[in-house]
């Protein structure tokens, strides 16, 4: 956990952060710059898109957790279209992302981990340069230097990208200084806004205040919890799947996952109280009305289960599955629970199709409004989800649960199908099974065929673009990943 000497540090900080924000507004947001002549519709809609990385989406009540993690989010979001069964094409932050911003899936994009980034030359456009080319002014701030605009190409097309500098020291921000760091980005121009917000305290290691961690901590319904997922008992450090996670035990004895997990949901309440006052901050604001705003992850989190604590290198909903919470313009006051399968792909045709722009017909996501219009339900899709990809000689020290090579799951309804180049193939019903724990095809061979057919379509569909292996990677770069906790990913 972090020392009282970083926090100091982070508070000085944060005073050079604001700063910095106001110099860059004089050059940015203060004087739009259009790509094109194209002129802006009074009706088009600014867009607000908030990322809460490695925020799975059980963990929420909203979606039926039974432990306040979310309450001034919940009452916030009254007038949200809620979708039940969201999913990421990759749980790792970087290319999850990119996804987000491109509604390109990662094989496409050529990014399946996080030290590698948008190559200058791929013709995927993002949100913000197709935005900024319509006249929207396109904004940024992201937490965590993982997500830094030069190395990850995410920054293309934003006339603002605040992300934690190299060399300050630290190279992640709250979801408070974030915070502070939007307020001023809101009332610039006159055209509609396109702002991205990425937090981060939901991210390991954990940095909640005290009085938080022990009142999440106290909550009896944790041990409910742990017996439903079947985790009680269990310590931390049997899930452990980093060497950086060494650190978090204490003084050599074993802390317990339900101490772990009482550390996470901490951070989740941290995340969703600032989360609402980021939405009441935009619907104070000039852009707020009328607008369009997206609340989602990039991907969840292990939280011991299938003996795995963290994200990346499974293919299970506790990493896969994430919240996905959408107000429309105009929209009326009433909030819709959307049990259809959806994506984070389906995030860029919404964001273009709002924005009155006509999405590229190689993205593969929907515009869900026009769904959500059609009445009832979204239609069932399959989903393809694809792990981070590693070769035996990467293999991470203390990893558990690894397999090298790459990793996919089809997701068709409850059934879901995964397949890797290490080890057998498995199949479950996630409905009957929440847990994903019995595998059908011991049972029903002839299914294998049935799925694998569909991945070897979609693998011909979509051809592997990532440089393998990877390429030299800057060295600051490389300090800023193992900084956050990132050791070969």
């Amino acid at each position: 956990m972090e020392s009282v000497a970083g926090h100091a540090r982070r508070a000085g900080a944060r005073s050079c952060f604001c700063l910095a924000v106001v110099s860059l507004l004089a050059l940015g947001l203060a004087a739009p710059q259009a790509e094109s002549g194209l002129a802006i519709s009074a009706s088009r809609p600014s867009i607000l898109l908030l990322s809460i990385d490695t925020l799975r989406a059980d963990q929420l009540g909203l979606y039926g957790y039974p432990r306040p993690t979310d309450p001034a989010l919940a009452r916030a979001v009254g007038s949200f279209t809620l979708f039940t069964a969201a999913f990421t094409p990759i749980p790792l932050t970087v290319p999850a992302h990119a996804s987000l911003l491109t509604g390109l899936h990662p094989r496409e994009l050529g990014l399946l981990n996080n030290r590698q980034g948008l190559a200058p030359d791929h013709p995927g456009a993002t949100l913000a340069q197709r935005l900024k080319a319509a006249g929207y002014r396109t904004a940024a701030v992201v937490g965590s230097g993982v997500l830094a605009g030069g190395p990850t190409g995410l920054g293309r097309g934003f006339d603002i990208y605040l992300d934690p500098a190299p060399g300050e020291a630290t190279t992640r921000r709250t979801a408070a200084e974030v915070n502070a760091a939007v307020a001023p980005l809101l009332e610039m121009g006159e055209e509609p806004l396109f702002l991205m917000v990425h937090y981060y305290d939901v991210h390991e290691p954990y940095i909640v205040p005290d009085r938080l961690a022990c009142l999440l901590r106290a909550d009896p319904v944790l041990e409910d919890v742990l017996e439903q997922r079947r985790l009680r008992g269990v310590a931390y450090s049997k899930v452990l799947n980093r060497r950086r996670t060494e650190p978090l035990r204490r003084q050599g004895s074993e802390i317990t996952l339900r101490e772990m997990v009482a550390q996470y949901d901490a951070a989740v309440r941290l995340a969703t109280d600032q989360a609402a006052l980021l939405l009441e901050m935009w619907d104070a604001s000039r852009s707020g009305p009328e607008s369009l705003v997206i609340v989602t992850s990039d991907h969840g989190e292990g939280l011991g289960q299938h003996g795995y604590w963290s994200h990346g290198m499974n293919l299970f909903d506790e990493t896969l599955r994430v919240p996905l919470l959408v107000r429309w313009p105009a929209a009326p006051r009433a909030s819709r629970r959307q049990l259809g399968q959806v994506s984070l792909l389906d995030v860029a045709p919404t964001v273009l199709a709002a924005a009155g722009l006509e999405a590229p017909q190689d993205l593969p996501g929907r515009d869900l409004r026009q769904v959500v219009a059609a009445g009832g339900d979204v239609a069932r899709q399959p989903l393809v989800a694809q792990r981070m990809r590693y070769v035996p000689a990467q293999r991470p020290p203390g990893l558990r649960n690894w397999r090298a090579g790459d990793g996919f799951a089809v997701l068709d309804g409850p059934l879901k199908y995964i397949e890797e180049e290490e080890g057998p193939p498995t199949l479950y019903d996630r409905a009957a099974d929440p847990l994903e724990v019995n595998d059908l095809l011991r049972r029903l061979p002839g299914r294998r065929a049935q799925f694998h057919n569909v991945l070897a379509a979609w693998i011909a569909r979509y051809p592997d673009r990532l440089v393998w292996p990877p390429q030299a990677v800057d060295p600051e770069r490389v300090r800023i990943l193992r900084s956050l906790g990132y050791v070969d990913r």
